[in-house]
C-alpha cells in the first residue's frame, strides 16, 4: 500500500505520539511485505474456517496487521464517512475471525447526564445473530457494579477481554444472553476524551487475545477516532462556510478584497453579491478587471479616487474615500469606502473592506444646506422686525433696519416692554410672552402704535426661541389692503393672458379637462363648454394615446415638468401635430397640471424636406470607404458613416447623440477631444492614429496578444487600428475621417505577443492561487480560462467515489445554456477514465465529425457543444476531476498553443485545490480550540457566580438568625445574674419576670420551631389535614383573637369578608397560621394607627382574599423578594423574625393550590393577596341550588 504525504499526516494525526506514529508504519511495512505480490491490492477478503482452528500466533498476528493496514487505508481513501467505517469493520472482522465486531458511542444521558452506551454500527458473521436493532443496546447504563468497572476502564484508555466464564455471575447472564464466549473491548478517544469503543465478540469458541494483537487493535481504534474527529470537523467548517456567506450577502454595500502588487497591478480579489445592486457590475467581472470599477467614477471624481488610494498605499492608514459613480445604466450614485491596508509579504498591499452607496445620505446633506441657505437668505432678505424678548419683556436682541422701528437699536436692546412701547401694547405683549411659553405654540396678534404719520397697524407672530425667552416677528401690515387690491389687479390681468393668448393652453388633472382659454376652441373646434369635463386624452390621436400615458406613468414626482410630441385630433377628426409643454399649477386648491400646445405641423413638414436632402448628400458620402464621423465642440456625435455595423462600436443610430465620453473608453475619449479642441482652435488638419477595441471584453485583448502566427478570428478581428483626420466642417463641429490600419499593426504586433504570452500565464495562475477559498478558485479558474480563449462555456466537473460527476464551477456566455449543478451518471465516468487513460488532453473540433461513445454524443446534443477540448484535475495523484471548454456556436479548431496553455492551466488549479485543502485542516483545528477555550470559561464563570450566591445568603442566614438568638437570651441571662447577685439561697422573683422570660423562651422555640418547618417543608413538603370549612367563620374567629394586638397597635381593622363564602378543602390550623402572619406583619411593619381591611371575593373558580393597609408601603424589588426564604420586610419595628414566616405562608398556600403575592406602592400602602380553590365549582353549585 502506498500512501502519500496528506494520508501519511492524517495517520500521524490518529496516533497519540511520535513512537506510536512510528510503529503504526511498521506495522503497515510489514503488513505489506507478508503479503503475496499477486495479492498486494487495496482491498482483501480474508476468509475465516468455520470451525475457527488454531492458528500460529505468528500467522494469526500476521493476518491481523495486514487487516489493520487494509482498514486503515479504507477510513483515509473513502468518501463516504459511514461506509468507510462499515468496510473497515468488516475487513476486521474477517482478518481477527471474529463473529461479531461493533462500535458503541458513549455520551451523557439526556435527562439524567449519567453516561450510557449506544450502538452505532456492526458487522456479523452469517448465521450470527445482529444485535444492531435491539433496542437493549440503546442507551445501556453503567449503573450496575461490573459495569461501571467496565466502564471506567475503558474511560482511562484500557483495554477489557477476557473469557465469559471467568467472569462474574452479572457479567456472565449478560453476555451469554447474547451468545458471547470471549470478548474483547478497545476504547475509541478523540482529542484525548472518550467518545466510544470497538468491540469484537467469540461466539463460538474461547479465544485468548495476544499484547500484540491487543495493541493492533489500539491503533485501530486510534485511526476510527482520527477519521470521527476529521468528519466532525468538515462537517463544522461547511457549517461556518455557510453563515459567513450569509452575513456577507446581507451586509449592505459590497464587501471586498482589493489587491495593490508591488509593481502595479491593482485587483479585486473578492467582491459580494452586493456588487450587483450597488454598482450594476457582476462580481466575477469586477474581480477579472479592476478597470471597470475605475472607469464608473465621475470624471471630477477619478482624481481624488485615485489619491486616496496612493495615500493610504504610502502611509498605510485606513483608506476613506467618498465620491460620485455613473453606473453602466447612466444613474449617478455617491459612494464610500472603507478599508484598512495589509502589507503582503511580496511587498504588494491587501485592502479588506466595504462599499456602501450613501446617494440618500448626501441628497439629504445637499438639501439640508440649500435650505439653509434659503432661510437664512429669507431671513436676511425679510424686511420685519424681530425681537428675542425675554420672559419678564426685556429686549434681550433686535434684528431690522432701525429706521422702520423708529428707535434707535440702543433704545430697544437691553430695556423692557413699558420702555419702549405704550402701556396698553406692553401689557397685551407680556401676556402673550406667557401665553407662548406655557403652551409652546405659535401666538399671533395685532396691535396699533402712533407714529408722526399716523397710526400704523403691526402684525406679530410669537414663538418660543429659547428657555424662558420667544422670538417675535413684527411686521408692517398697514398696505396689505392695498396690496391685496394689487393682487385682484394681477390675477385679472393673468386672466386676461389666459385668454388672449395664440397658444392653446389645457388645464387638466390628467383625467378630465379644468378649464381651456379661446384659442383652444379655433385650433380643436370644440366650444368650451363641450371640453370642460371632457376626458383630456379624447384629444390626442388613437395611436398616440399609449405613448402619451407612458409619458404621464414615467414622471417621477407630481411636480415634475413634461414635454413631448404627440398627433393630436380636432372635432371635425383632422389630425396635426402638436408640441405639448405642461407643468403644475395650483388652481382653484388643487394640483392639476397646465399644458401649451402649439400646432407643428408645418414644421413637421419641413423637417421631412431637410431629411430628404439630407438623404442625397449622404449618399454623396457613402461612396467613401473610410469612416466619418461629425462631432459637436462638446463631444456629441451628430451624423456617422460606416459600411458596416460591426465597423464601429455602436450600430450609427445608436451612436449619434451620444458623446464620446460615452462610447469610447476615457483615454481614447479625452485624446479625440483634445484633437477636436485643437482643429476647432488652429483651423488645421489634425492626424493621430489610436487603437479600438469594438468588445468590452478584456479577454479578448489578452487572446489578441497571445495569438502569434495564426489567424485572427473573427472575436479577435474586432480590435483594429485607424489613423484618424479631424478638420472643421462647419461652427462648432468637425469631420473625423478614420482608416483601418489594422493588418500594417498587426505585422508590427506578432513579434511582441510572442514575449508576452508565458507572463499572461503567469498572472491568470496567480489570480487562480491567490484564494483559499475552493469554490472561489474553481469559479476564477472558469472565468479566466474562457477569457482566455474566449470559448462560448468553461466549466469544472467534480467526481465522487461512486463516479457521479456534478459541475461545480462554470463561466458561460450570452445565450449559452448553463450546466452549472447538472449531474451525470458513472457512464460518463467510465468513458472520462479512458479518454484521459489515453490522452492528456482531449481535444474535439468538430463533435459531429468525431467518433465519439453514445453516451458523450448524447452529451454534445443535450449541452449543444460544437467543439470542445477538456483536462483533468488530480490532486496528489487522485482523479479529482475535469476542467472543459466547449466552442457553442460553432466549430473550432483547436491550436497547439490552446492545448499547451489548458494542460497548464489545470495544473495551476490542482496546486491551488491543495492549498485549499490543507487551508480548511488548519482551520478546522483553530476552531476547535477556540470553542473548547470558550465552553471552559463559561464553565468556570457560573460557578463562581453560585458560589458567591450561595456564601451571601449563608451570610445573611447567619446574621438574622444569631441576632434574633442571642437578644432573648441576653435578656435572660441579665435577669438570672440579677437574681444571683442577690443575698441568701432563696431569691424572691415576681411573675412579670417569670412571664417574660417564658416569653423569650416560647420566641427563641418559634424561631427553631420556624426553621425546622421551612426546613421540613422544602424537603417533605406541608403536610396538610384538610376538611370541609367556612372560611368566613375562620376569619371571624382569627380577628377576636387578634383584637388585643391590633388595640395595642392602635390600629383600625375592618372585615368585609361575606359570611356566606362557599365552601373550601384546608387545613385549618395551617390557613389559621397564614391570617395570623400576614396580619401581624402588617402591624409589626407600619406605624401605629394604620387602618387594615380585610375582604374576599369569589372569582374564576378560587376564593380571593385582599389584606390591605396604608402603611409605609415598599419598592418593587422588595416586594419580589418578600417571600423568599430569610427575607424580612423594610422598616420593622419589630424585627424579632428570621424572615421565614411570608416564606412559610407561600409555602402552606401553594400546598392548597392557591398562589400568595402583594401589590405595594411606597408611602402609599400594600395589598397582599392570596387565592383558594373551591370544594365544589360554582356551575356544580348552582345545579345543585336549583335541583
Amino acid at each position: 500500500m502506498i500512501l502519500d504525504l496528506d494520508r501519511l499526516q492524517a495517520l500521524r494525526d490518529c496516533c497519540a505520539d511520535e513512537a506510536a506514529f512510528i510503529r503504526l508504519q511498521k506495522v503497515l511495512a510489514i503488513a505489506q511485505f507478508n503479503r503475496p505480490a499477486e495479492n498486494r491490492r487495496t482491498s482483501v477478503d480474508y476468509p475465516a474456517p468455520a470451525d475457527h482452528p488454531a492458528q500460529p500466533q505468528e500467522s494469526r498476528g500476521s493476518r491481523l496487521l495486514q487487516g489493520v493496514a487494509e482498514a486503515t487505508g479504507q477510513l483515509l481513501m473513502g468518501d463516504d464517512y459511514n461506509e468507510a467505517i462499515a468496510r473497515a469493520l468488516a475487513i476486521l472482522g474477517k482478518t481477527t475471525g471474529v463473529d461479531r465486531v461493533h462500535i458503541f458511542t458513549i455520551e451523557p444521558h439526556p435527562e439524567t447526564g449519567e453516561p450510557v452506551a449506544n450502538q452505532k454500527l456492526e458487522w456479523v458473521r452469517e448465521s450470527i445473530t445482529a444485535h444492531i436493532h435491539n433496542p437493549a443496546f440503546q442507551s445501556f447504563s453503567f449503573s450496575s457494579p461490573s459495569a461501571t468497572e467496565w466502564y471506567r476502564a475503558i474511560a482511562a484508555g484500557q483495554i477489557v477481554s477476557g473469557l465469559t466464564r471467568e467472569m462474574p455471575p452479572e457479567e456472565q447472564e449478560c453476555l451469554l444472553a447474547q451468545d458471547i464466549l470471549a470478548i474483547l473491548v478497545v476504547p475509541i478517544r478523540i482529542d484525548s476524551e472518550l467518545w466510544g469503543f470497538i468491540g469484537f465478540d467469540d461466539c463460538r469458541t474461547e479465544r485468548q487475545w495476544s499484547q500484540d494483537e491487543k495493541a493492533a487493535l489500539s491503533m485501530m481504534a486510534a485511526s476510527i477516532g482520527g477519521a470521527i474527529a476529521r468528519q466532525q470537523a468538515v462537517t463544522a467548517l461547511r457549517q461556518s462556510e455557510s453563515r459567513l456567506k450569509k452575513i456577507a450577502s446581507n451586509v449592505p454595500g459590497m464587501i471586498y478584497q482589493f489587491l495593490y502588487q508591488a509593481n502595479g497591478v491593482r485587483q479585486v480579489l473578492y467582491a459580494s453579491s452586493g456588487c450587483q445592486e450597488l454598482l450594476e457590475l457582476d462580481p466575477q467581472a469586477v474581480q477579472a478587471d479592476f478597470s471597470l470599477i475605475s472607469s464608473l467614477c465621475h470624471p471630477a471624481d477619478r482624481d481624488s479616487f485615485e489619491q486616496a488610494i496612493a495615500d493610504s498605499a504610502a502611509a498605510l492608514e485606513p483608506w476613506n474615500w467618498e465620491g460620485r459613480i455613473v453606473t453602466p445604466s447612466g444613474k449617478l450614485k455617491w459612494v464610500q469606502g472603507f478599508s484598512r491596508p495589509e502589507q503582503q509579504e511580496n511587498g504588494g498591499l491587501l485592502w479588506d473592506g466595504v462599499l456602501v452607496d450613501i446617494t440618500d445620505r448626501k441628497q439629504v446633506e445637499q438639501n439640508l444646506r440649500e435650505s439653509e441657505a434659503r432661510y437664512r437668505a429669507m431671513l436676511d432678505a425679510s424686511p420685519d422686525l424681530m425681537f428675542r424678548l425675554s420672559r419678564n419683556g426685556r429686549y434681550l436682541d433686535f434684528k431690522g433696519n432701525a429706521a422702520s422701528a423708529h428707535v434707535p437699536r440702543e433704545a430697544i436692546v437691553g430695556h423692557y416692554l413699558h420702555d419702549v412701547i405704550t402701556a396698553d401694547v406692553a401689557e397685551m405683549f407680556w401676556h402673550e410672552i406667557q401665553q407662548t411659553l406655557a403652551s409652546s405654540e405659535l401666538r399671533t396678534c395685532e396691535y396699533s402704535l402712533p407714529e408722526a404719520t399716523g397710526l400704523r397697524d403691526y402684525e406679530a407672530r410669537i414663538v418660543v426661541s429659547g428657555e424662558d425667552e420667544v422670538l417675535t416677528v413684527v411686521q408692517d401690515v398697514t398696505d396689505r389692503k392695498r396690496v391685496e387690491k394689487e393682487l385682484r389687479d394681477s390675477e385679472d390681468r393673468l386672466q386676461s393672458f389666459f385668454n388672449a393668448t395664440f397658444e392653446t393652453v389645457i388645464i387638466h388633472d390628467f383625467g378630465k379637462i379644468i378649464d381651456v382659454n379661446p384659442a383652444a376652441e379655433q385650433l380643436l373646434g370644440y366650444s368650451t363648454t363641450e371640453m370642460i369635463g371632457m376626458p383630456v386624452m379624447d384629444l390626442v390621436a388613437p395611436s398616440y394615446r399609449e405613448a402619451v400615458r407612458r409619458t404621464w406613468q414615467s414622471l417621477t414626482s407630481p411636480d415634475q415638468p413634461y414635454e413631448y410630441e404627440a398627433m393630436g385630433v380636432t372635432k371635425d377628426g383632422t389630425y396635426f401635430f402638436a408640441a405639448v409643454c405642461a407643468k403644475a399649477i395650483h388652481y382653484k386648491g388643487r394640483s392639476v397640471r397646465v399644458a401649451g400646445v402649439r400646432n407643428i405641423t408645418e414644421r413637421k413638414r419641413t423637417e421631412a424636406a431637410i431629411r430628404q436632402s439630407e438623404a442625397r448628400n449622404r449618399a454623396l458620402v457613402n461612396a467613401i470607404p473610410d469612416l466619418m464621423f461629425r462631432i459637436g465642440r462638446d463631444g456629441t456625435y451628430l451624423d456617422c458613416k460606416a459600411e458596416r455595423d460591426g465597423d464601429v462600436l455602436l450600430p450609427p443610430s445608436q451612436l449619434i447623440g451620444k458623446t464620446v465620453y460615452e462610447v469610447l473608453p476615457p483615454d481614447l475619449a479625452q485624446q479625440r477631444m483634445h484633437y477636436v479642441e485643437q482643429a476647432l482652435k488652429t483651423g488645421k488638419i489634425q492626424l493621430f492614429e489610436y487603437q479600438l477595441r469594438l468588445t468590452h471584453n478584456r479577454a479578448s485583448q489578452l487572446y489578441r496578444q497571445l495569438t502569434s502566427d495564426q489567424t485572427l478570428s473573427s472575436e479577435v478581428s474586432a480590435t483594429r487600428d485607424y489613423e484618424a483626420r479631424v478638420v472643421v466642417s462647419g461652427e462648432d463641429e468637425v469631420l473625423a475621417i478614420v482608416r483601418d490600419i489594422t493588418e500594417r499593426k498587426r505585422v508590427e504586433h506578432q513579434l511582441w505577443a510572442s514575449a508576452e504570452r508565458d507572463r499572461l500565464l503567469g498572472e491568470i495562475a496567480l489570480r487562480i492561487r491567490q484564494s483559499l477559498d475552493l469554490n472561489e478558485i474553481l469559479s476564477t479558474a472558469a472565468v479566466e480560462v474562457r477569457y482566455l480563449l474566449q470559448a462560448d462555456r468553461v466549466s469544472i466537473s467534480h467526481y465522487d467515489a461512486n463516479g457521479v460527476s456534478v459541475v461545480v464551477a462554470e463561466s458561460v456566455a450570452e445565450n449559452v445554456l448553463p450546466t452549472l449543478g447538472s449531474v451525470t451518471d458513472r457512464s460518463i465516468y467510465q468513458e472520462v477514465q479512458t479518454i484521459f487513460e489515453r490522452d492528456r488532453v482531449y481535444i474535439v473540433n468538430d463533435t459531429e465529425q468525431t467518433e465519439s461513445p453514445p453516451v458523450l454524443k448524447e452529451h454534445y446534443k443535450q449541452y449543444q457543444i460544437k467543439a470542445g477540448i477538456a483536462v483533468p484535475i488530480m490532486p496528489d495523484g487522485q482523479f479529482f476531476g475535469s476542467l472543459v471548454v466547449n466552442q457553442c456556436s460553432s466549430t473550432r479548431e483547436w491550436q497547439p498553443f490552446e492545448a499547451d496553455l489548458i494542460d497548464r492551466l489545470a495544473t495551476q488549479v490542482t496546486i491551488a485545490i491543495q492549498q485549499s485543502q490543507l487551508y480548511q485542516q488548519v482551520q478546522a483545528l483553530n476552531a476547535g480550540l477556540e470553542q473548547q477555550v470558550e465552553e471552559r470559561t463559561a464553565q468556570l464563570q457560573q460557578k463562581m457566580q453560585e458560589l458567591q450566591q450561595l456564601n451571601q445568603l449563608k451570610d445573611e442566614f447567619l446574621n438574622a438568625f444569631s441576632h434574633d438568638l442571642r437578644t432573648p437570651i441576653m435578656g435572660v441571662s441579665l435577669v438570672l445574674k440579677n437574681l444571683l447577685n442577690q443575698s441568701g439561697d432563696i431569691v424572691p422573683i415576681t411573675r412579670s419576670i417569670v412571664t417574660r422570660m417564658l416569653q423569650s423562651s416560647e420566641h427563641q422555640l418559634q424561631l427553631i420551631n420556624s426553621l425546622l418547618q421551612a426546613h421540613t417543608g422544602e424537603t417533605q413538603g406541608i403536610v396538610l389535614h384538610c376538611e370541609l370549612m367556612q372560611l368566613g367563620l375562620l376569619t371571624q374567629v382569627i380577628l377576636e383573637e387578634l383584637e388585643p394586638l391590633v388595640v395595642k397597635n392602635q390600629a383600625m381593622l375592618k372585615n368585609l369578608v361575606p359570611p356566606d363564602l362557599p365552601l373550601v378543602t384546608a387545613d385549618p390550623l395551617q390557613l389559621r397560621r397564614v391570617f395570623e402572619n400576614l396580619i401581624t406583619n402588617a402591624l409589626n411593619h407600619n406605624p401605629p394607627g394604620v387602618d387594615l381591611t380585610l375582604s374576599a371575593i369569589v372569582e374564576e373558580e378560587m376564593i380571593r382574599f385582599n389584606f390591605q393597609d396604608n402603611g409605609v408601603g415598599m419598592t418593587q424589588e422588595v416586594s419580589d423578594r418578600l417571600f423568599e426564604r430569610y427575607v424580612r420586610g423594610p422598616k420593622s419595628r419589630h424585627s424579632t423574625g428570621i424572615g421565614l414566616g411570608l416564606y412559610l405562608c407561600r409555602q402552606i398556600v401553594t400546598a392548597h393550590g392557591g398562589q400568595i403575592g402583594v401589590y405595594s406602592t411606597p408611602n402609599v400602602g400594600s395589598t397582599f393577596w392570596l387565592t383558594l380553590p373551591l370544594a365544589i365549582s360554582s356551575v356544580a353549585q348552582a345545579n345543585s341550588q336549583e335541583g
